[in-house]
């Protein structure tokens, strides 16, 4: 009995190491002005997958053409979504022009302000678990390593009461 609480304390632990670990990894790069978006289509396909997780650096909103930027587009009364597109044109009056990689029609034009910055890299696919942990998965997940962090100190602490009368 011991040997299993004391792999089961190491495996919590490991968990819990583990999700600290990736928490700090999508959080710490925002005190340096890099936030991460989730890929949600297909449009910039071969060179960044659908499920993607493009990490865009805020402080450069200096677009050039070439450059893959991020950019807020409104869809309706206070709502916008968040679209990663190449850069295909920069007009002399300022107005940007992008383009999905995949898609065979240029964006309309945008305003310069409507850029969030430039993306920095992207990591294949690891969107999707982003996406679901955004959704509903960090109290999940968070609940979930608590509770297993609290029945393996009941176990050991029972344990060692039986051990030692």
């Amino acid at each position: 009995m011991r040997q299993i609480i004391k792999w089961g304390n190491r495996i919590v632990l490991v968990l819990t190491v583990l999700i600290c670990v990736l928490m700090a990894a999508f959080l710490a790069p925002r005190l340096f002005g890099v936030k991460a978006f989730v890929v949600l289509s297909g449009s910039m396909e071969p060179q960044i997958p659908t499920g993607s997780v493009v990490f865009v650096n805020t402080k450069d909103t200096d677009v050039h053409t070439g450059d893959v930027v991020t950019y807020s587009l409104s869809v309706g009364v206070g709502e916008s979504v968040y679209v990663t597109h190449r850069v295909n044109e920069v007009r002399d009056d300022g107005l940007i022009q992008t383009k999905g990689d995949h898609n065979e029609n240029a964006d309309g034009y945008i305003e310069p302000s409507a850029v969030t910055g430039t993306v920095l890299f992207h990591l294949p696919y690891l969107g999707y678990i982003l996406d679901w942990l955004q959704n509903t998965g960090y109290v999940l997940l968070i609940g979930w390593v608590l509770i297993l962090n609290v029945i393996m100190l009941i176990l050991t602490k029972t344990l060692e009461d039986v051990a030692d009368p």
